[in-house]
């Protein structure tokens, strides 16, 4: 779980109503790629805290996607096509930071996600559908439905990493079975962050004693192409 810099929330305390806003707008649009948005002058006005759960709710969502859709699609009695975008974006929002957040009490991610709605101007009945269906995301049951999925099936293998079933079996054709599940569990984990300096005065060893006072736990790492060089890697 990819929890770095995020801390407990009550609901109050939770992302700005308008940042809120602008999260459910870039998931659900293609039409401006999600790391420029990361980048926007909107964003880096929030504190660091918030600006790591906007990064983490984002690029979670969009890496579990399919795999919260199945999950939800067993606790909503309509067809999840039928459901409107930004009420079906804010179930997946709440979903997410319930199951894969530990460090926001459920009951914070399921008033965020109503809240989401209210000031989006969606109707008072959404709301009502949101809390009901995300009061029943479970984790235990969560994960007790995903050890139902086969590992060994490529439908099965596409919705518990939520990648194409098509490209799924493309790589089970081309690598097999196992190495393709191997790689699909690598191309699902949250990629570490790197660090190398490029000036001469500011050793990698000083740049971890400035990270790790700020809280953040580096190990060193050695580039040997194209020329040696250290660098560091958080972990």
């Amino acid at each position: 779980k990819a929890e770095d810099g995020i801390r407990d929330r009550s609901p109050s305390r939770g992302l700005g109503d308008v940042y809120k806003r602008q999260i459910l707008i870039r998931i659900e649009s293609a039409s401006t790629p999600v790391s420029e948005y990361l980048f926007s002058k909107s964003v880096n006005k929030l504190k660091v805290l918030d600006r790591g759960l906007t990064t983490e709710l984002i690029y979670g969502v969009l890496r579990q996607r399919k795999l919260l859709d199945w999950y939800l699609s067993s606790l909503i009695i309509r067809p999840l096509n039928k459901v409107d975008n930004e009420v079906m974006t804010a179930l997946r929002l709440g979903a997410y930071q319930i199951l894969f957040l530990s460090r926001i009490p459920d009951r914070a991610a399921v008033h965020q996600s109503v809240e989401l709605l209210r000031k989006i101007g969606q109707h008072i009945a959404a709301g009502g559908m949101v809390n009901a269906v995300l009061r029943k995301v479970n984790k235990v049951n969560f994960d007790r439905a995903c050890k139902k999925l086969s590992q060994h099936l490529s439908n099965s293998l596409s919705i518990l990493y939520s990648h194409p079933e098509w490209l799924v079996n493309r790589w089970i054709n081309r690598w097999g079975l196992l190495p393709t599940r191997d790689l699909l569990k690598h191309n699902n984990l949250v990629p570490p962050v790197h660090f190398r300096s490029n000036s001469p005065e500011l050793a990698s060893i000083r740049i971890g004693q400035l990270l790790e006072r700020e809280g953040i736990n580096v190990g060193c790492l050695l580039y040997t192409s194209p020329s040696p060089r250290d660098g560091l890697l958080s972990r």
